[in-house]
Formats: structure tokens, C-alpha cells, sequence
């Protein structure tokens, strides 16, 4: 439950980014082309069979390279937005390429050692791309004596995983390092938090962009449901969040009457209100998402 909890999260944030200032020069058709190469791999990492088998492996290697292909898909994006359009394809690959192996770590055959070993391998790998990503990251925000820092702190633990492993203490090894992604990865997110995302998507027709604001609007809902069954609210902090839903269902019904009215620019800001609504009522919960 909780790794779908955080699948959606991503999609919510890829959603956004998306959302944000398309590259100028790029025709409304090229544009939808990209579109559509986003949205077809946000469905394999988040709802194919691939996906589930990773998320129900429980196999920690295989869930960092799962972590690994959302974060080159959200880079993909980025550099999509910067009109770095080859590097945007070539990060396209490369999600796909860490999705399949953390679904050939989830499921072989192998000899448990054999399976630690390239678990270990694997983690390695994902944490050096992390680490890689967090520095360009840290650069960008001017976090560097911050990133650097931590950055030192990471290569010192993976110096004793690597002692462990040379031993044969694979599982140790990857508990270090698990350590030292959760590090990396929480700063990574820290630095993203601030980010300010412009929306300015083209739509063909405004029935077009209210199909959009929809999906939206239903995605920021199964977040709600999905926390409030693993979470339960009470008290205050369920008020609160009780309010923002009401809220959001308000606007959300004078959104679809207006769109079966045909009125659908009108329907467009009422369901833009709508998931504000929904995201108040998230980050009563606790869980900050852009938006």
C-alpha cells in the first residue's frame, strides 16, 4: 500500500510538470506526440504488469531501480521543458531500461547469494545515479555546500557496504546503502519542494483541456482515498481535511454541470478550484505536493 501510495504521488508530480511551460518552437502537433510518449510511460511504470510485479516483490534492490526509472522519467520531462529534446529521449530509455531491471531483480531464480549479490550491484548502480542527479540538482538550486557535504557522507557509507561485501555481508551492504538512498533521496525532494511550476499546456479545444483538469482532479482523489485508508484521520486534522473535500466536491459539481451545459472553459476554472481543494486537504494530511 504504500508503494502505490508513493506511484501516485509521482504521477501527480509528473502530471504537474507536465503542466508546466512547453519549449517554444514546438508545434501543437509535435507537442502532442510528446504528450503522448510521457503518458505511455508513466502507464508502464505505474499501472503495467511489470509495474505490480515490482511493487509486490518486496525486494529492495528492485524498488530502487523501480525509484530509479521515476526519477529518469521526471528528468525526461525536465529536459523536454529546457527543448533538450535528444537528451529527453535518451532519459526516455533509460527509465525503461531501469523499470525492466528492476523487474528481472524482482522475480529470477537464483541462488539467494547470487540474488544479494546483484541486488548489491543494482543498488549500487541506482545510488551512483542518484547521487549524480543530486549534485546537478544541488547545483541548479545553489545547495552545493549542502549536496557536497552530504554527497561525502554517501561515498563514506558506500566504502563500508562495499567492506561488507568484500567479506561476503551482502545483506549488511545493502542495508548501508539502502541508508544512503533514503538520504539522497529525501534531499532531492527537499531541494524540488520550492519549485514553482507556470502552466501554460495548449489544448486543441477547451472540451480537450477540461478532459485534462478532469484526470487531474480524479488522480489528486485516489491520493485522498489511498492515504486516508492506510492513514485514518481524526479529530482537528480530519476536520480540516473533511472541509477541503466538501469543498472540492462543490466545485467539482458546478464544473460538470457546466461541461454538460457545453460551457466548458467555465467548467475548466471550476475544476482547476476543485483540486486546489484536494491539494489543501493532502497537505492537511501531511504530504506536501506541488500544485
Amino acid at each position: 500500500m504504500v508503494h502505490f501510495m508513493k506511484m501516485l504521488l509521482h504521477r501527480v508530480i509528473i502530471l504537474a510538470l507536465l503542466a508546466a511551460a512547453s519549449p517554444h518552437g514546438v508545434a501543437d502537433e509535435e507537442q502532442s506526440q510528446w504528450e503522448k510518449k510521457f503518458h505511455a510511460l508513466g502507464e508502464l511504470i505505474e499501472r503495467s504488469s511489470v509495474s505490480r510485479q515490482v511493487l509486490s516483490s518486496n525486494n529492495e534492490a528492485s524498488l530502487q531501480q523501480y525509484k530509479l526509472a521515476q526519477l529518469l522519467r521526471e528528468q525526461a520531462v525536465t529536459a523536454y521543458r529546457e527543448g533538450k529534446f535528444d537528451e529527453s529521449n535518451i532519459l526516455i530509455g533509460k527509465s525503461k531500461k531501469a523499470l525492466f531491471e528492476a523487474a528481472k531483480l524482482s522475480g529470477s531464480g537464483e541462488s539467494r547469494k547470487d540474488k544479494e549479490k546483484k541486488s548489491y550491484e543494482s543498488m549500487k548502480r541506482s545510488m551512483n545515479a542518484l547521487l549524480e542527479a543530486m549534485e546537478r540538482i544541488g547545483a541548479e538550486k545553489g545547495n552545493k555546500k549542502q549536496v557536497e557535504q552530504l554527497a561525502e557522507k554517501t561515498r563514506n557509507l558506500i566504502k563500508q557496504a562495499d567492506q561488507h561485501v568484500s567479506s561476503g555481508k551482502y545483506k549488511e551492504g545493502i542495508e548501508l546503502l539502502g541508508k544512503a538512498v533514503h538520504g539522497i533521496d529525501n534531499k532531492i525532494n527537499e531541494m524540488r519542494s520550492g519549485d514553482t511550476l507556470t502552466r501554460s499546456l495548449s489544448f486543441a479545444t477547451p472540451k480537450e483541456e477540461y478532459q485534462y483538469e478532469l484526470e487531474r482532479n480524479d488522480t489528486h482523489l485516489m491520493l485522498v482515498n489511498v492515504y486516508l485508508a492506510e492513514n485514518p484521520a481524526e479529530g482537528e486534522v480530519r476536520s480540516k481535511i473533511d472541509q477541503h473535500l466538501d469543498g472540492a466536491r462543490t466545485f467539482r459539481k458546478k464544473a460538470e454541470d457546466m461541461a454538460t451545459a457545453g460551457k466548458y472553459q467555465d467548467a475548466v476554472r471550476e475544476m482547476e478550484s476543485s483540486t486546489v481543494n484536494i491539494i489543501r486537504a493532502i497537505r492537511a494530511m501531511g504530504v506536501y505536493i506541488p500544485g
